[in-house]
């Protein structure tokens, strides 16, 4: 499985994305920074329902203020959040970036 990471932000190779494309970069934004993870000019976000999606064409990369920016292969990737279990609570939560 092919996949990227950059903070909290894992991209997962798809064979196509689903939903409507949107009109931003912006892949998620940091809950406490305001800092966000933003595609260059040649990336597309699309959303289904609660699920993100990014066609990546050649040169695509993703940015942050915090963390290197990392270039995408072309292609077709799920957007998901990492997400972290306390061992005490047994509760899951979103890793906040």
């Amino acid at each position: 499985m092919k996949y990227y990471q950059q903070g909290d932000v894992v991209l997962i190779k798809v064979n196509q994305v689903s939903g409507k494309a949107q009109d931003t970069k912006v892949v998620q934004e940091g809950e406490h920074t305001g800092h966000a993870h933003r595609l260059n000019s040649y990336g597309k976000v699309f959303k289904d329902g609660d699920k993100l999606f990014v066609k990546a064409a050649k040169g695509t990369s993703i940015g942050h203020e915090e963390h290197s920016t990392i270039v995408i292969e072309e292609g077709d990737y799920e957007v998901r959040i990492v997400r972290q279990k306390d061992p005490f609570t047994k509760l899951v939560s979103k890793v906040l970036d």
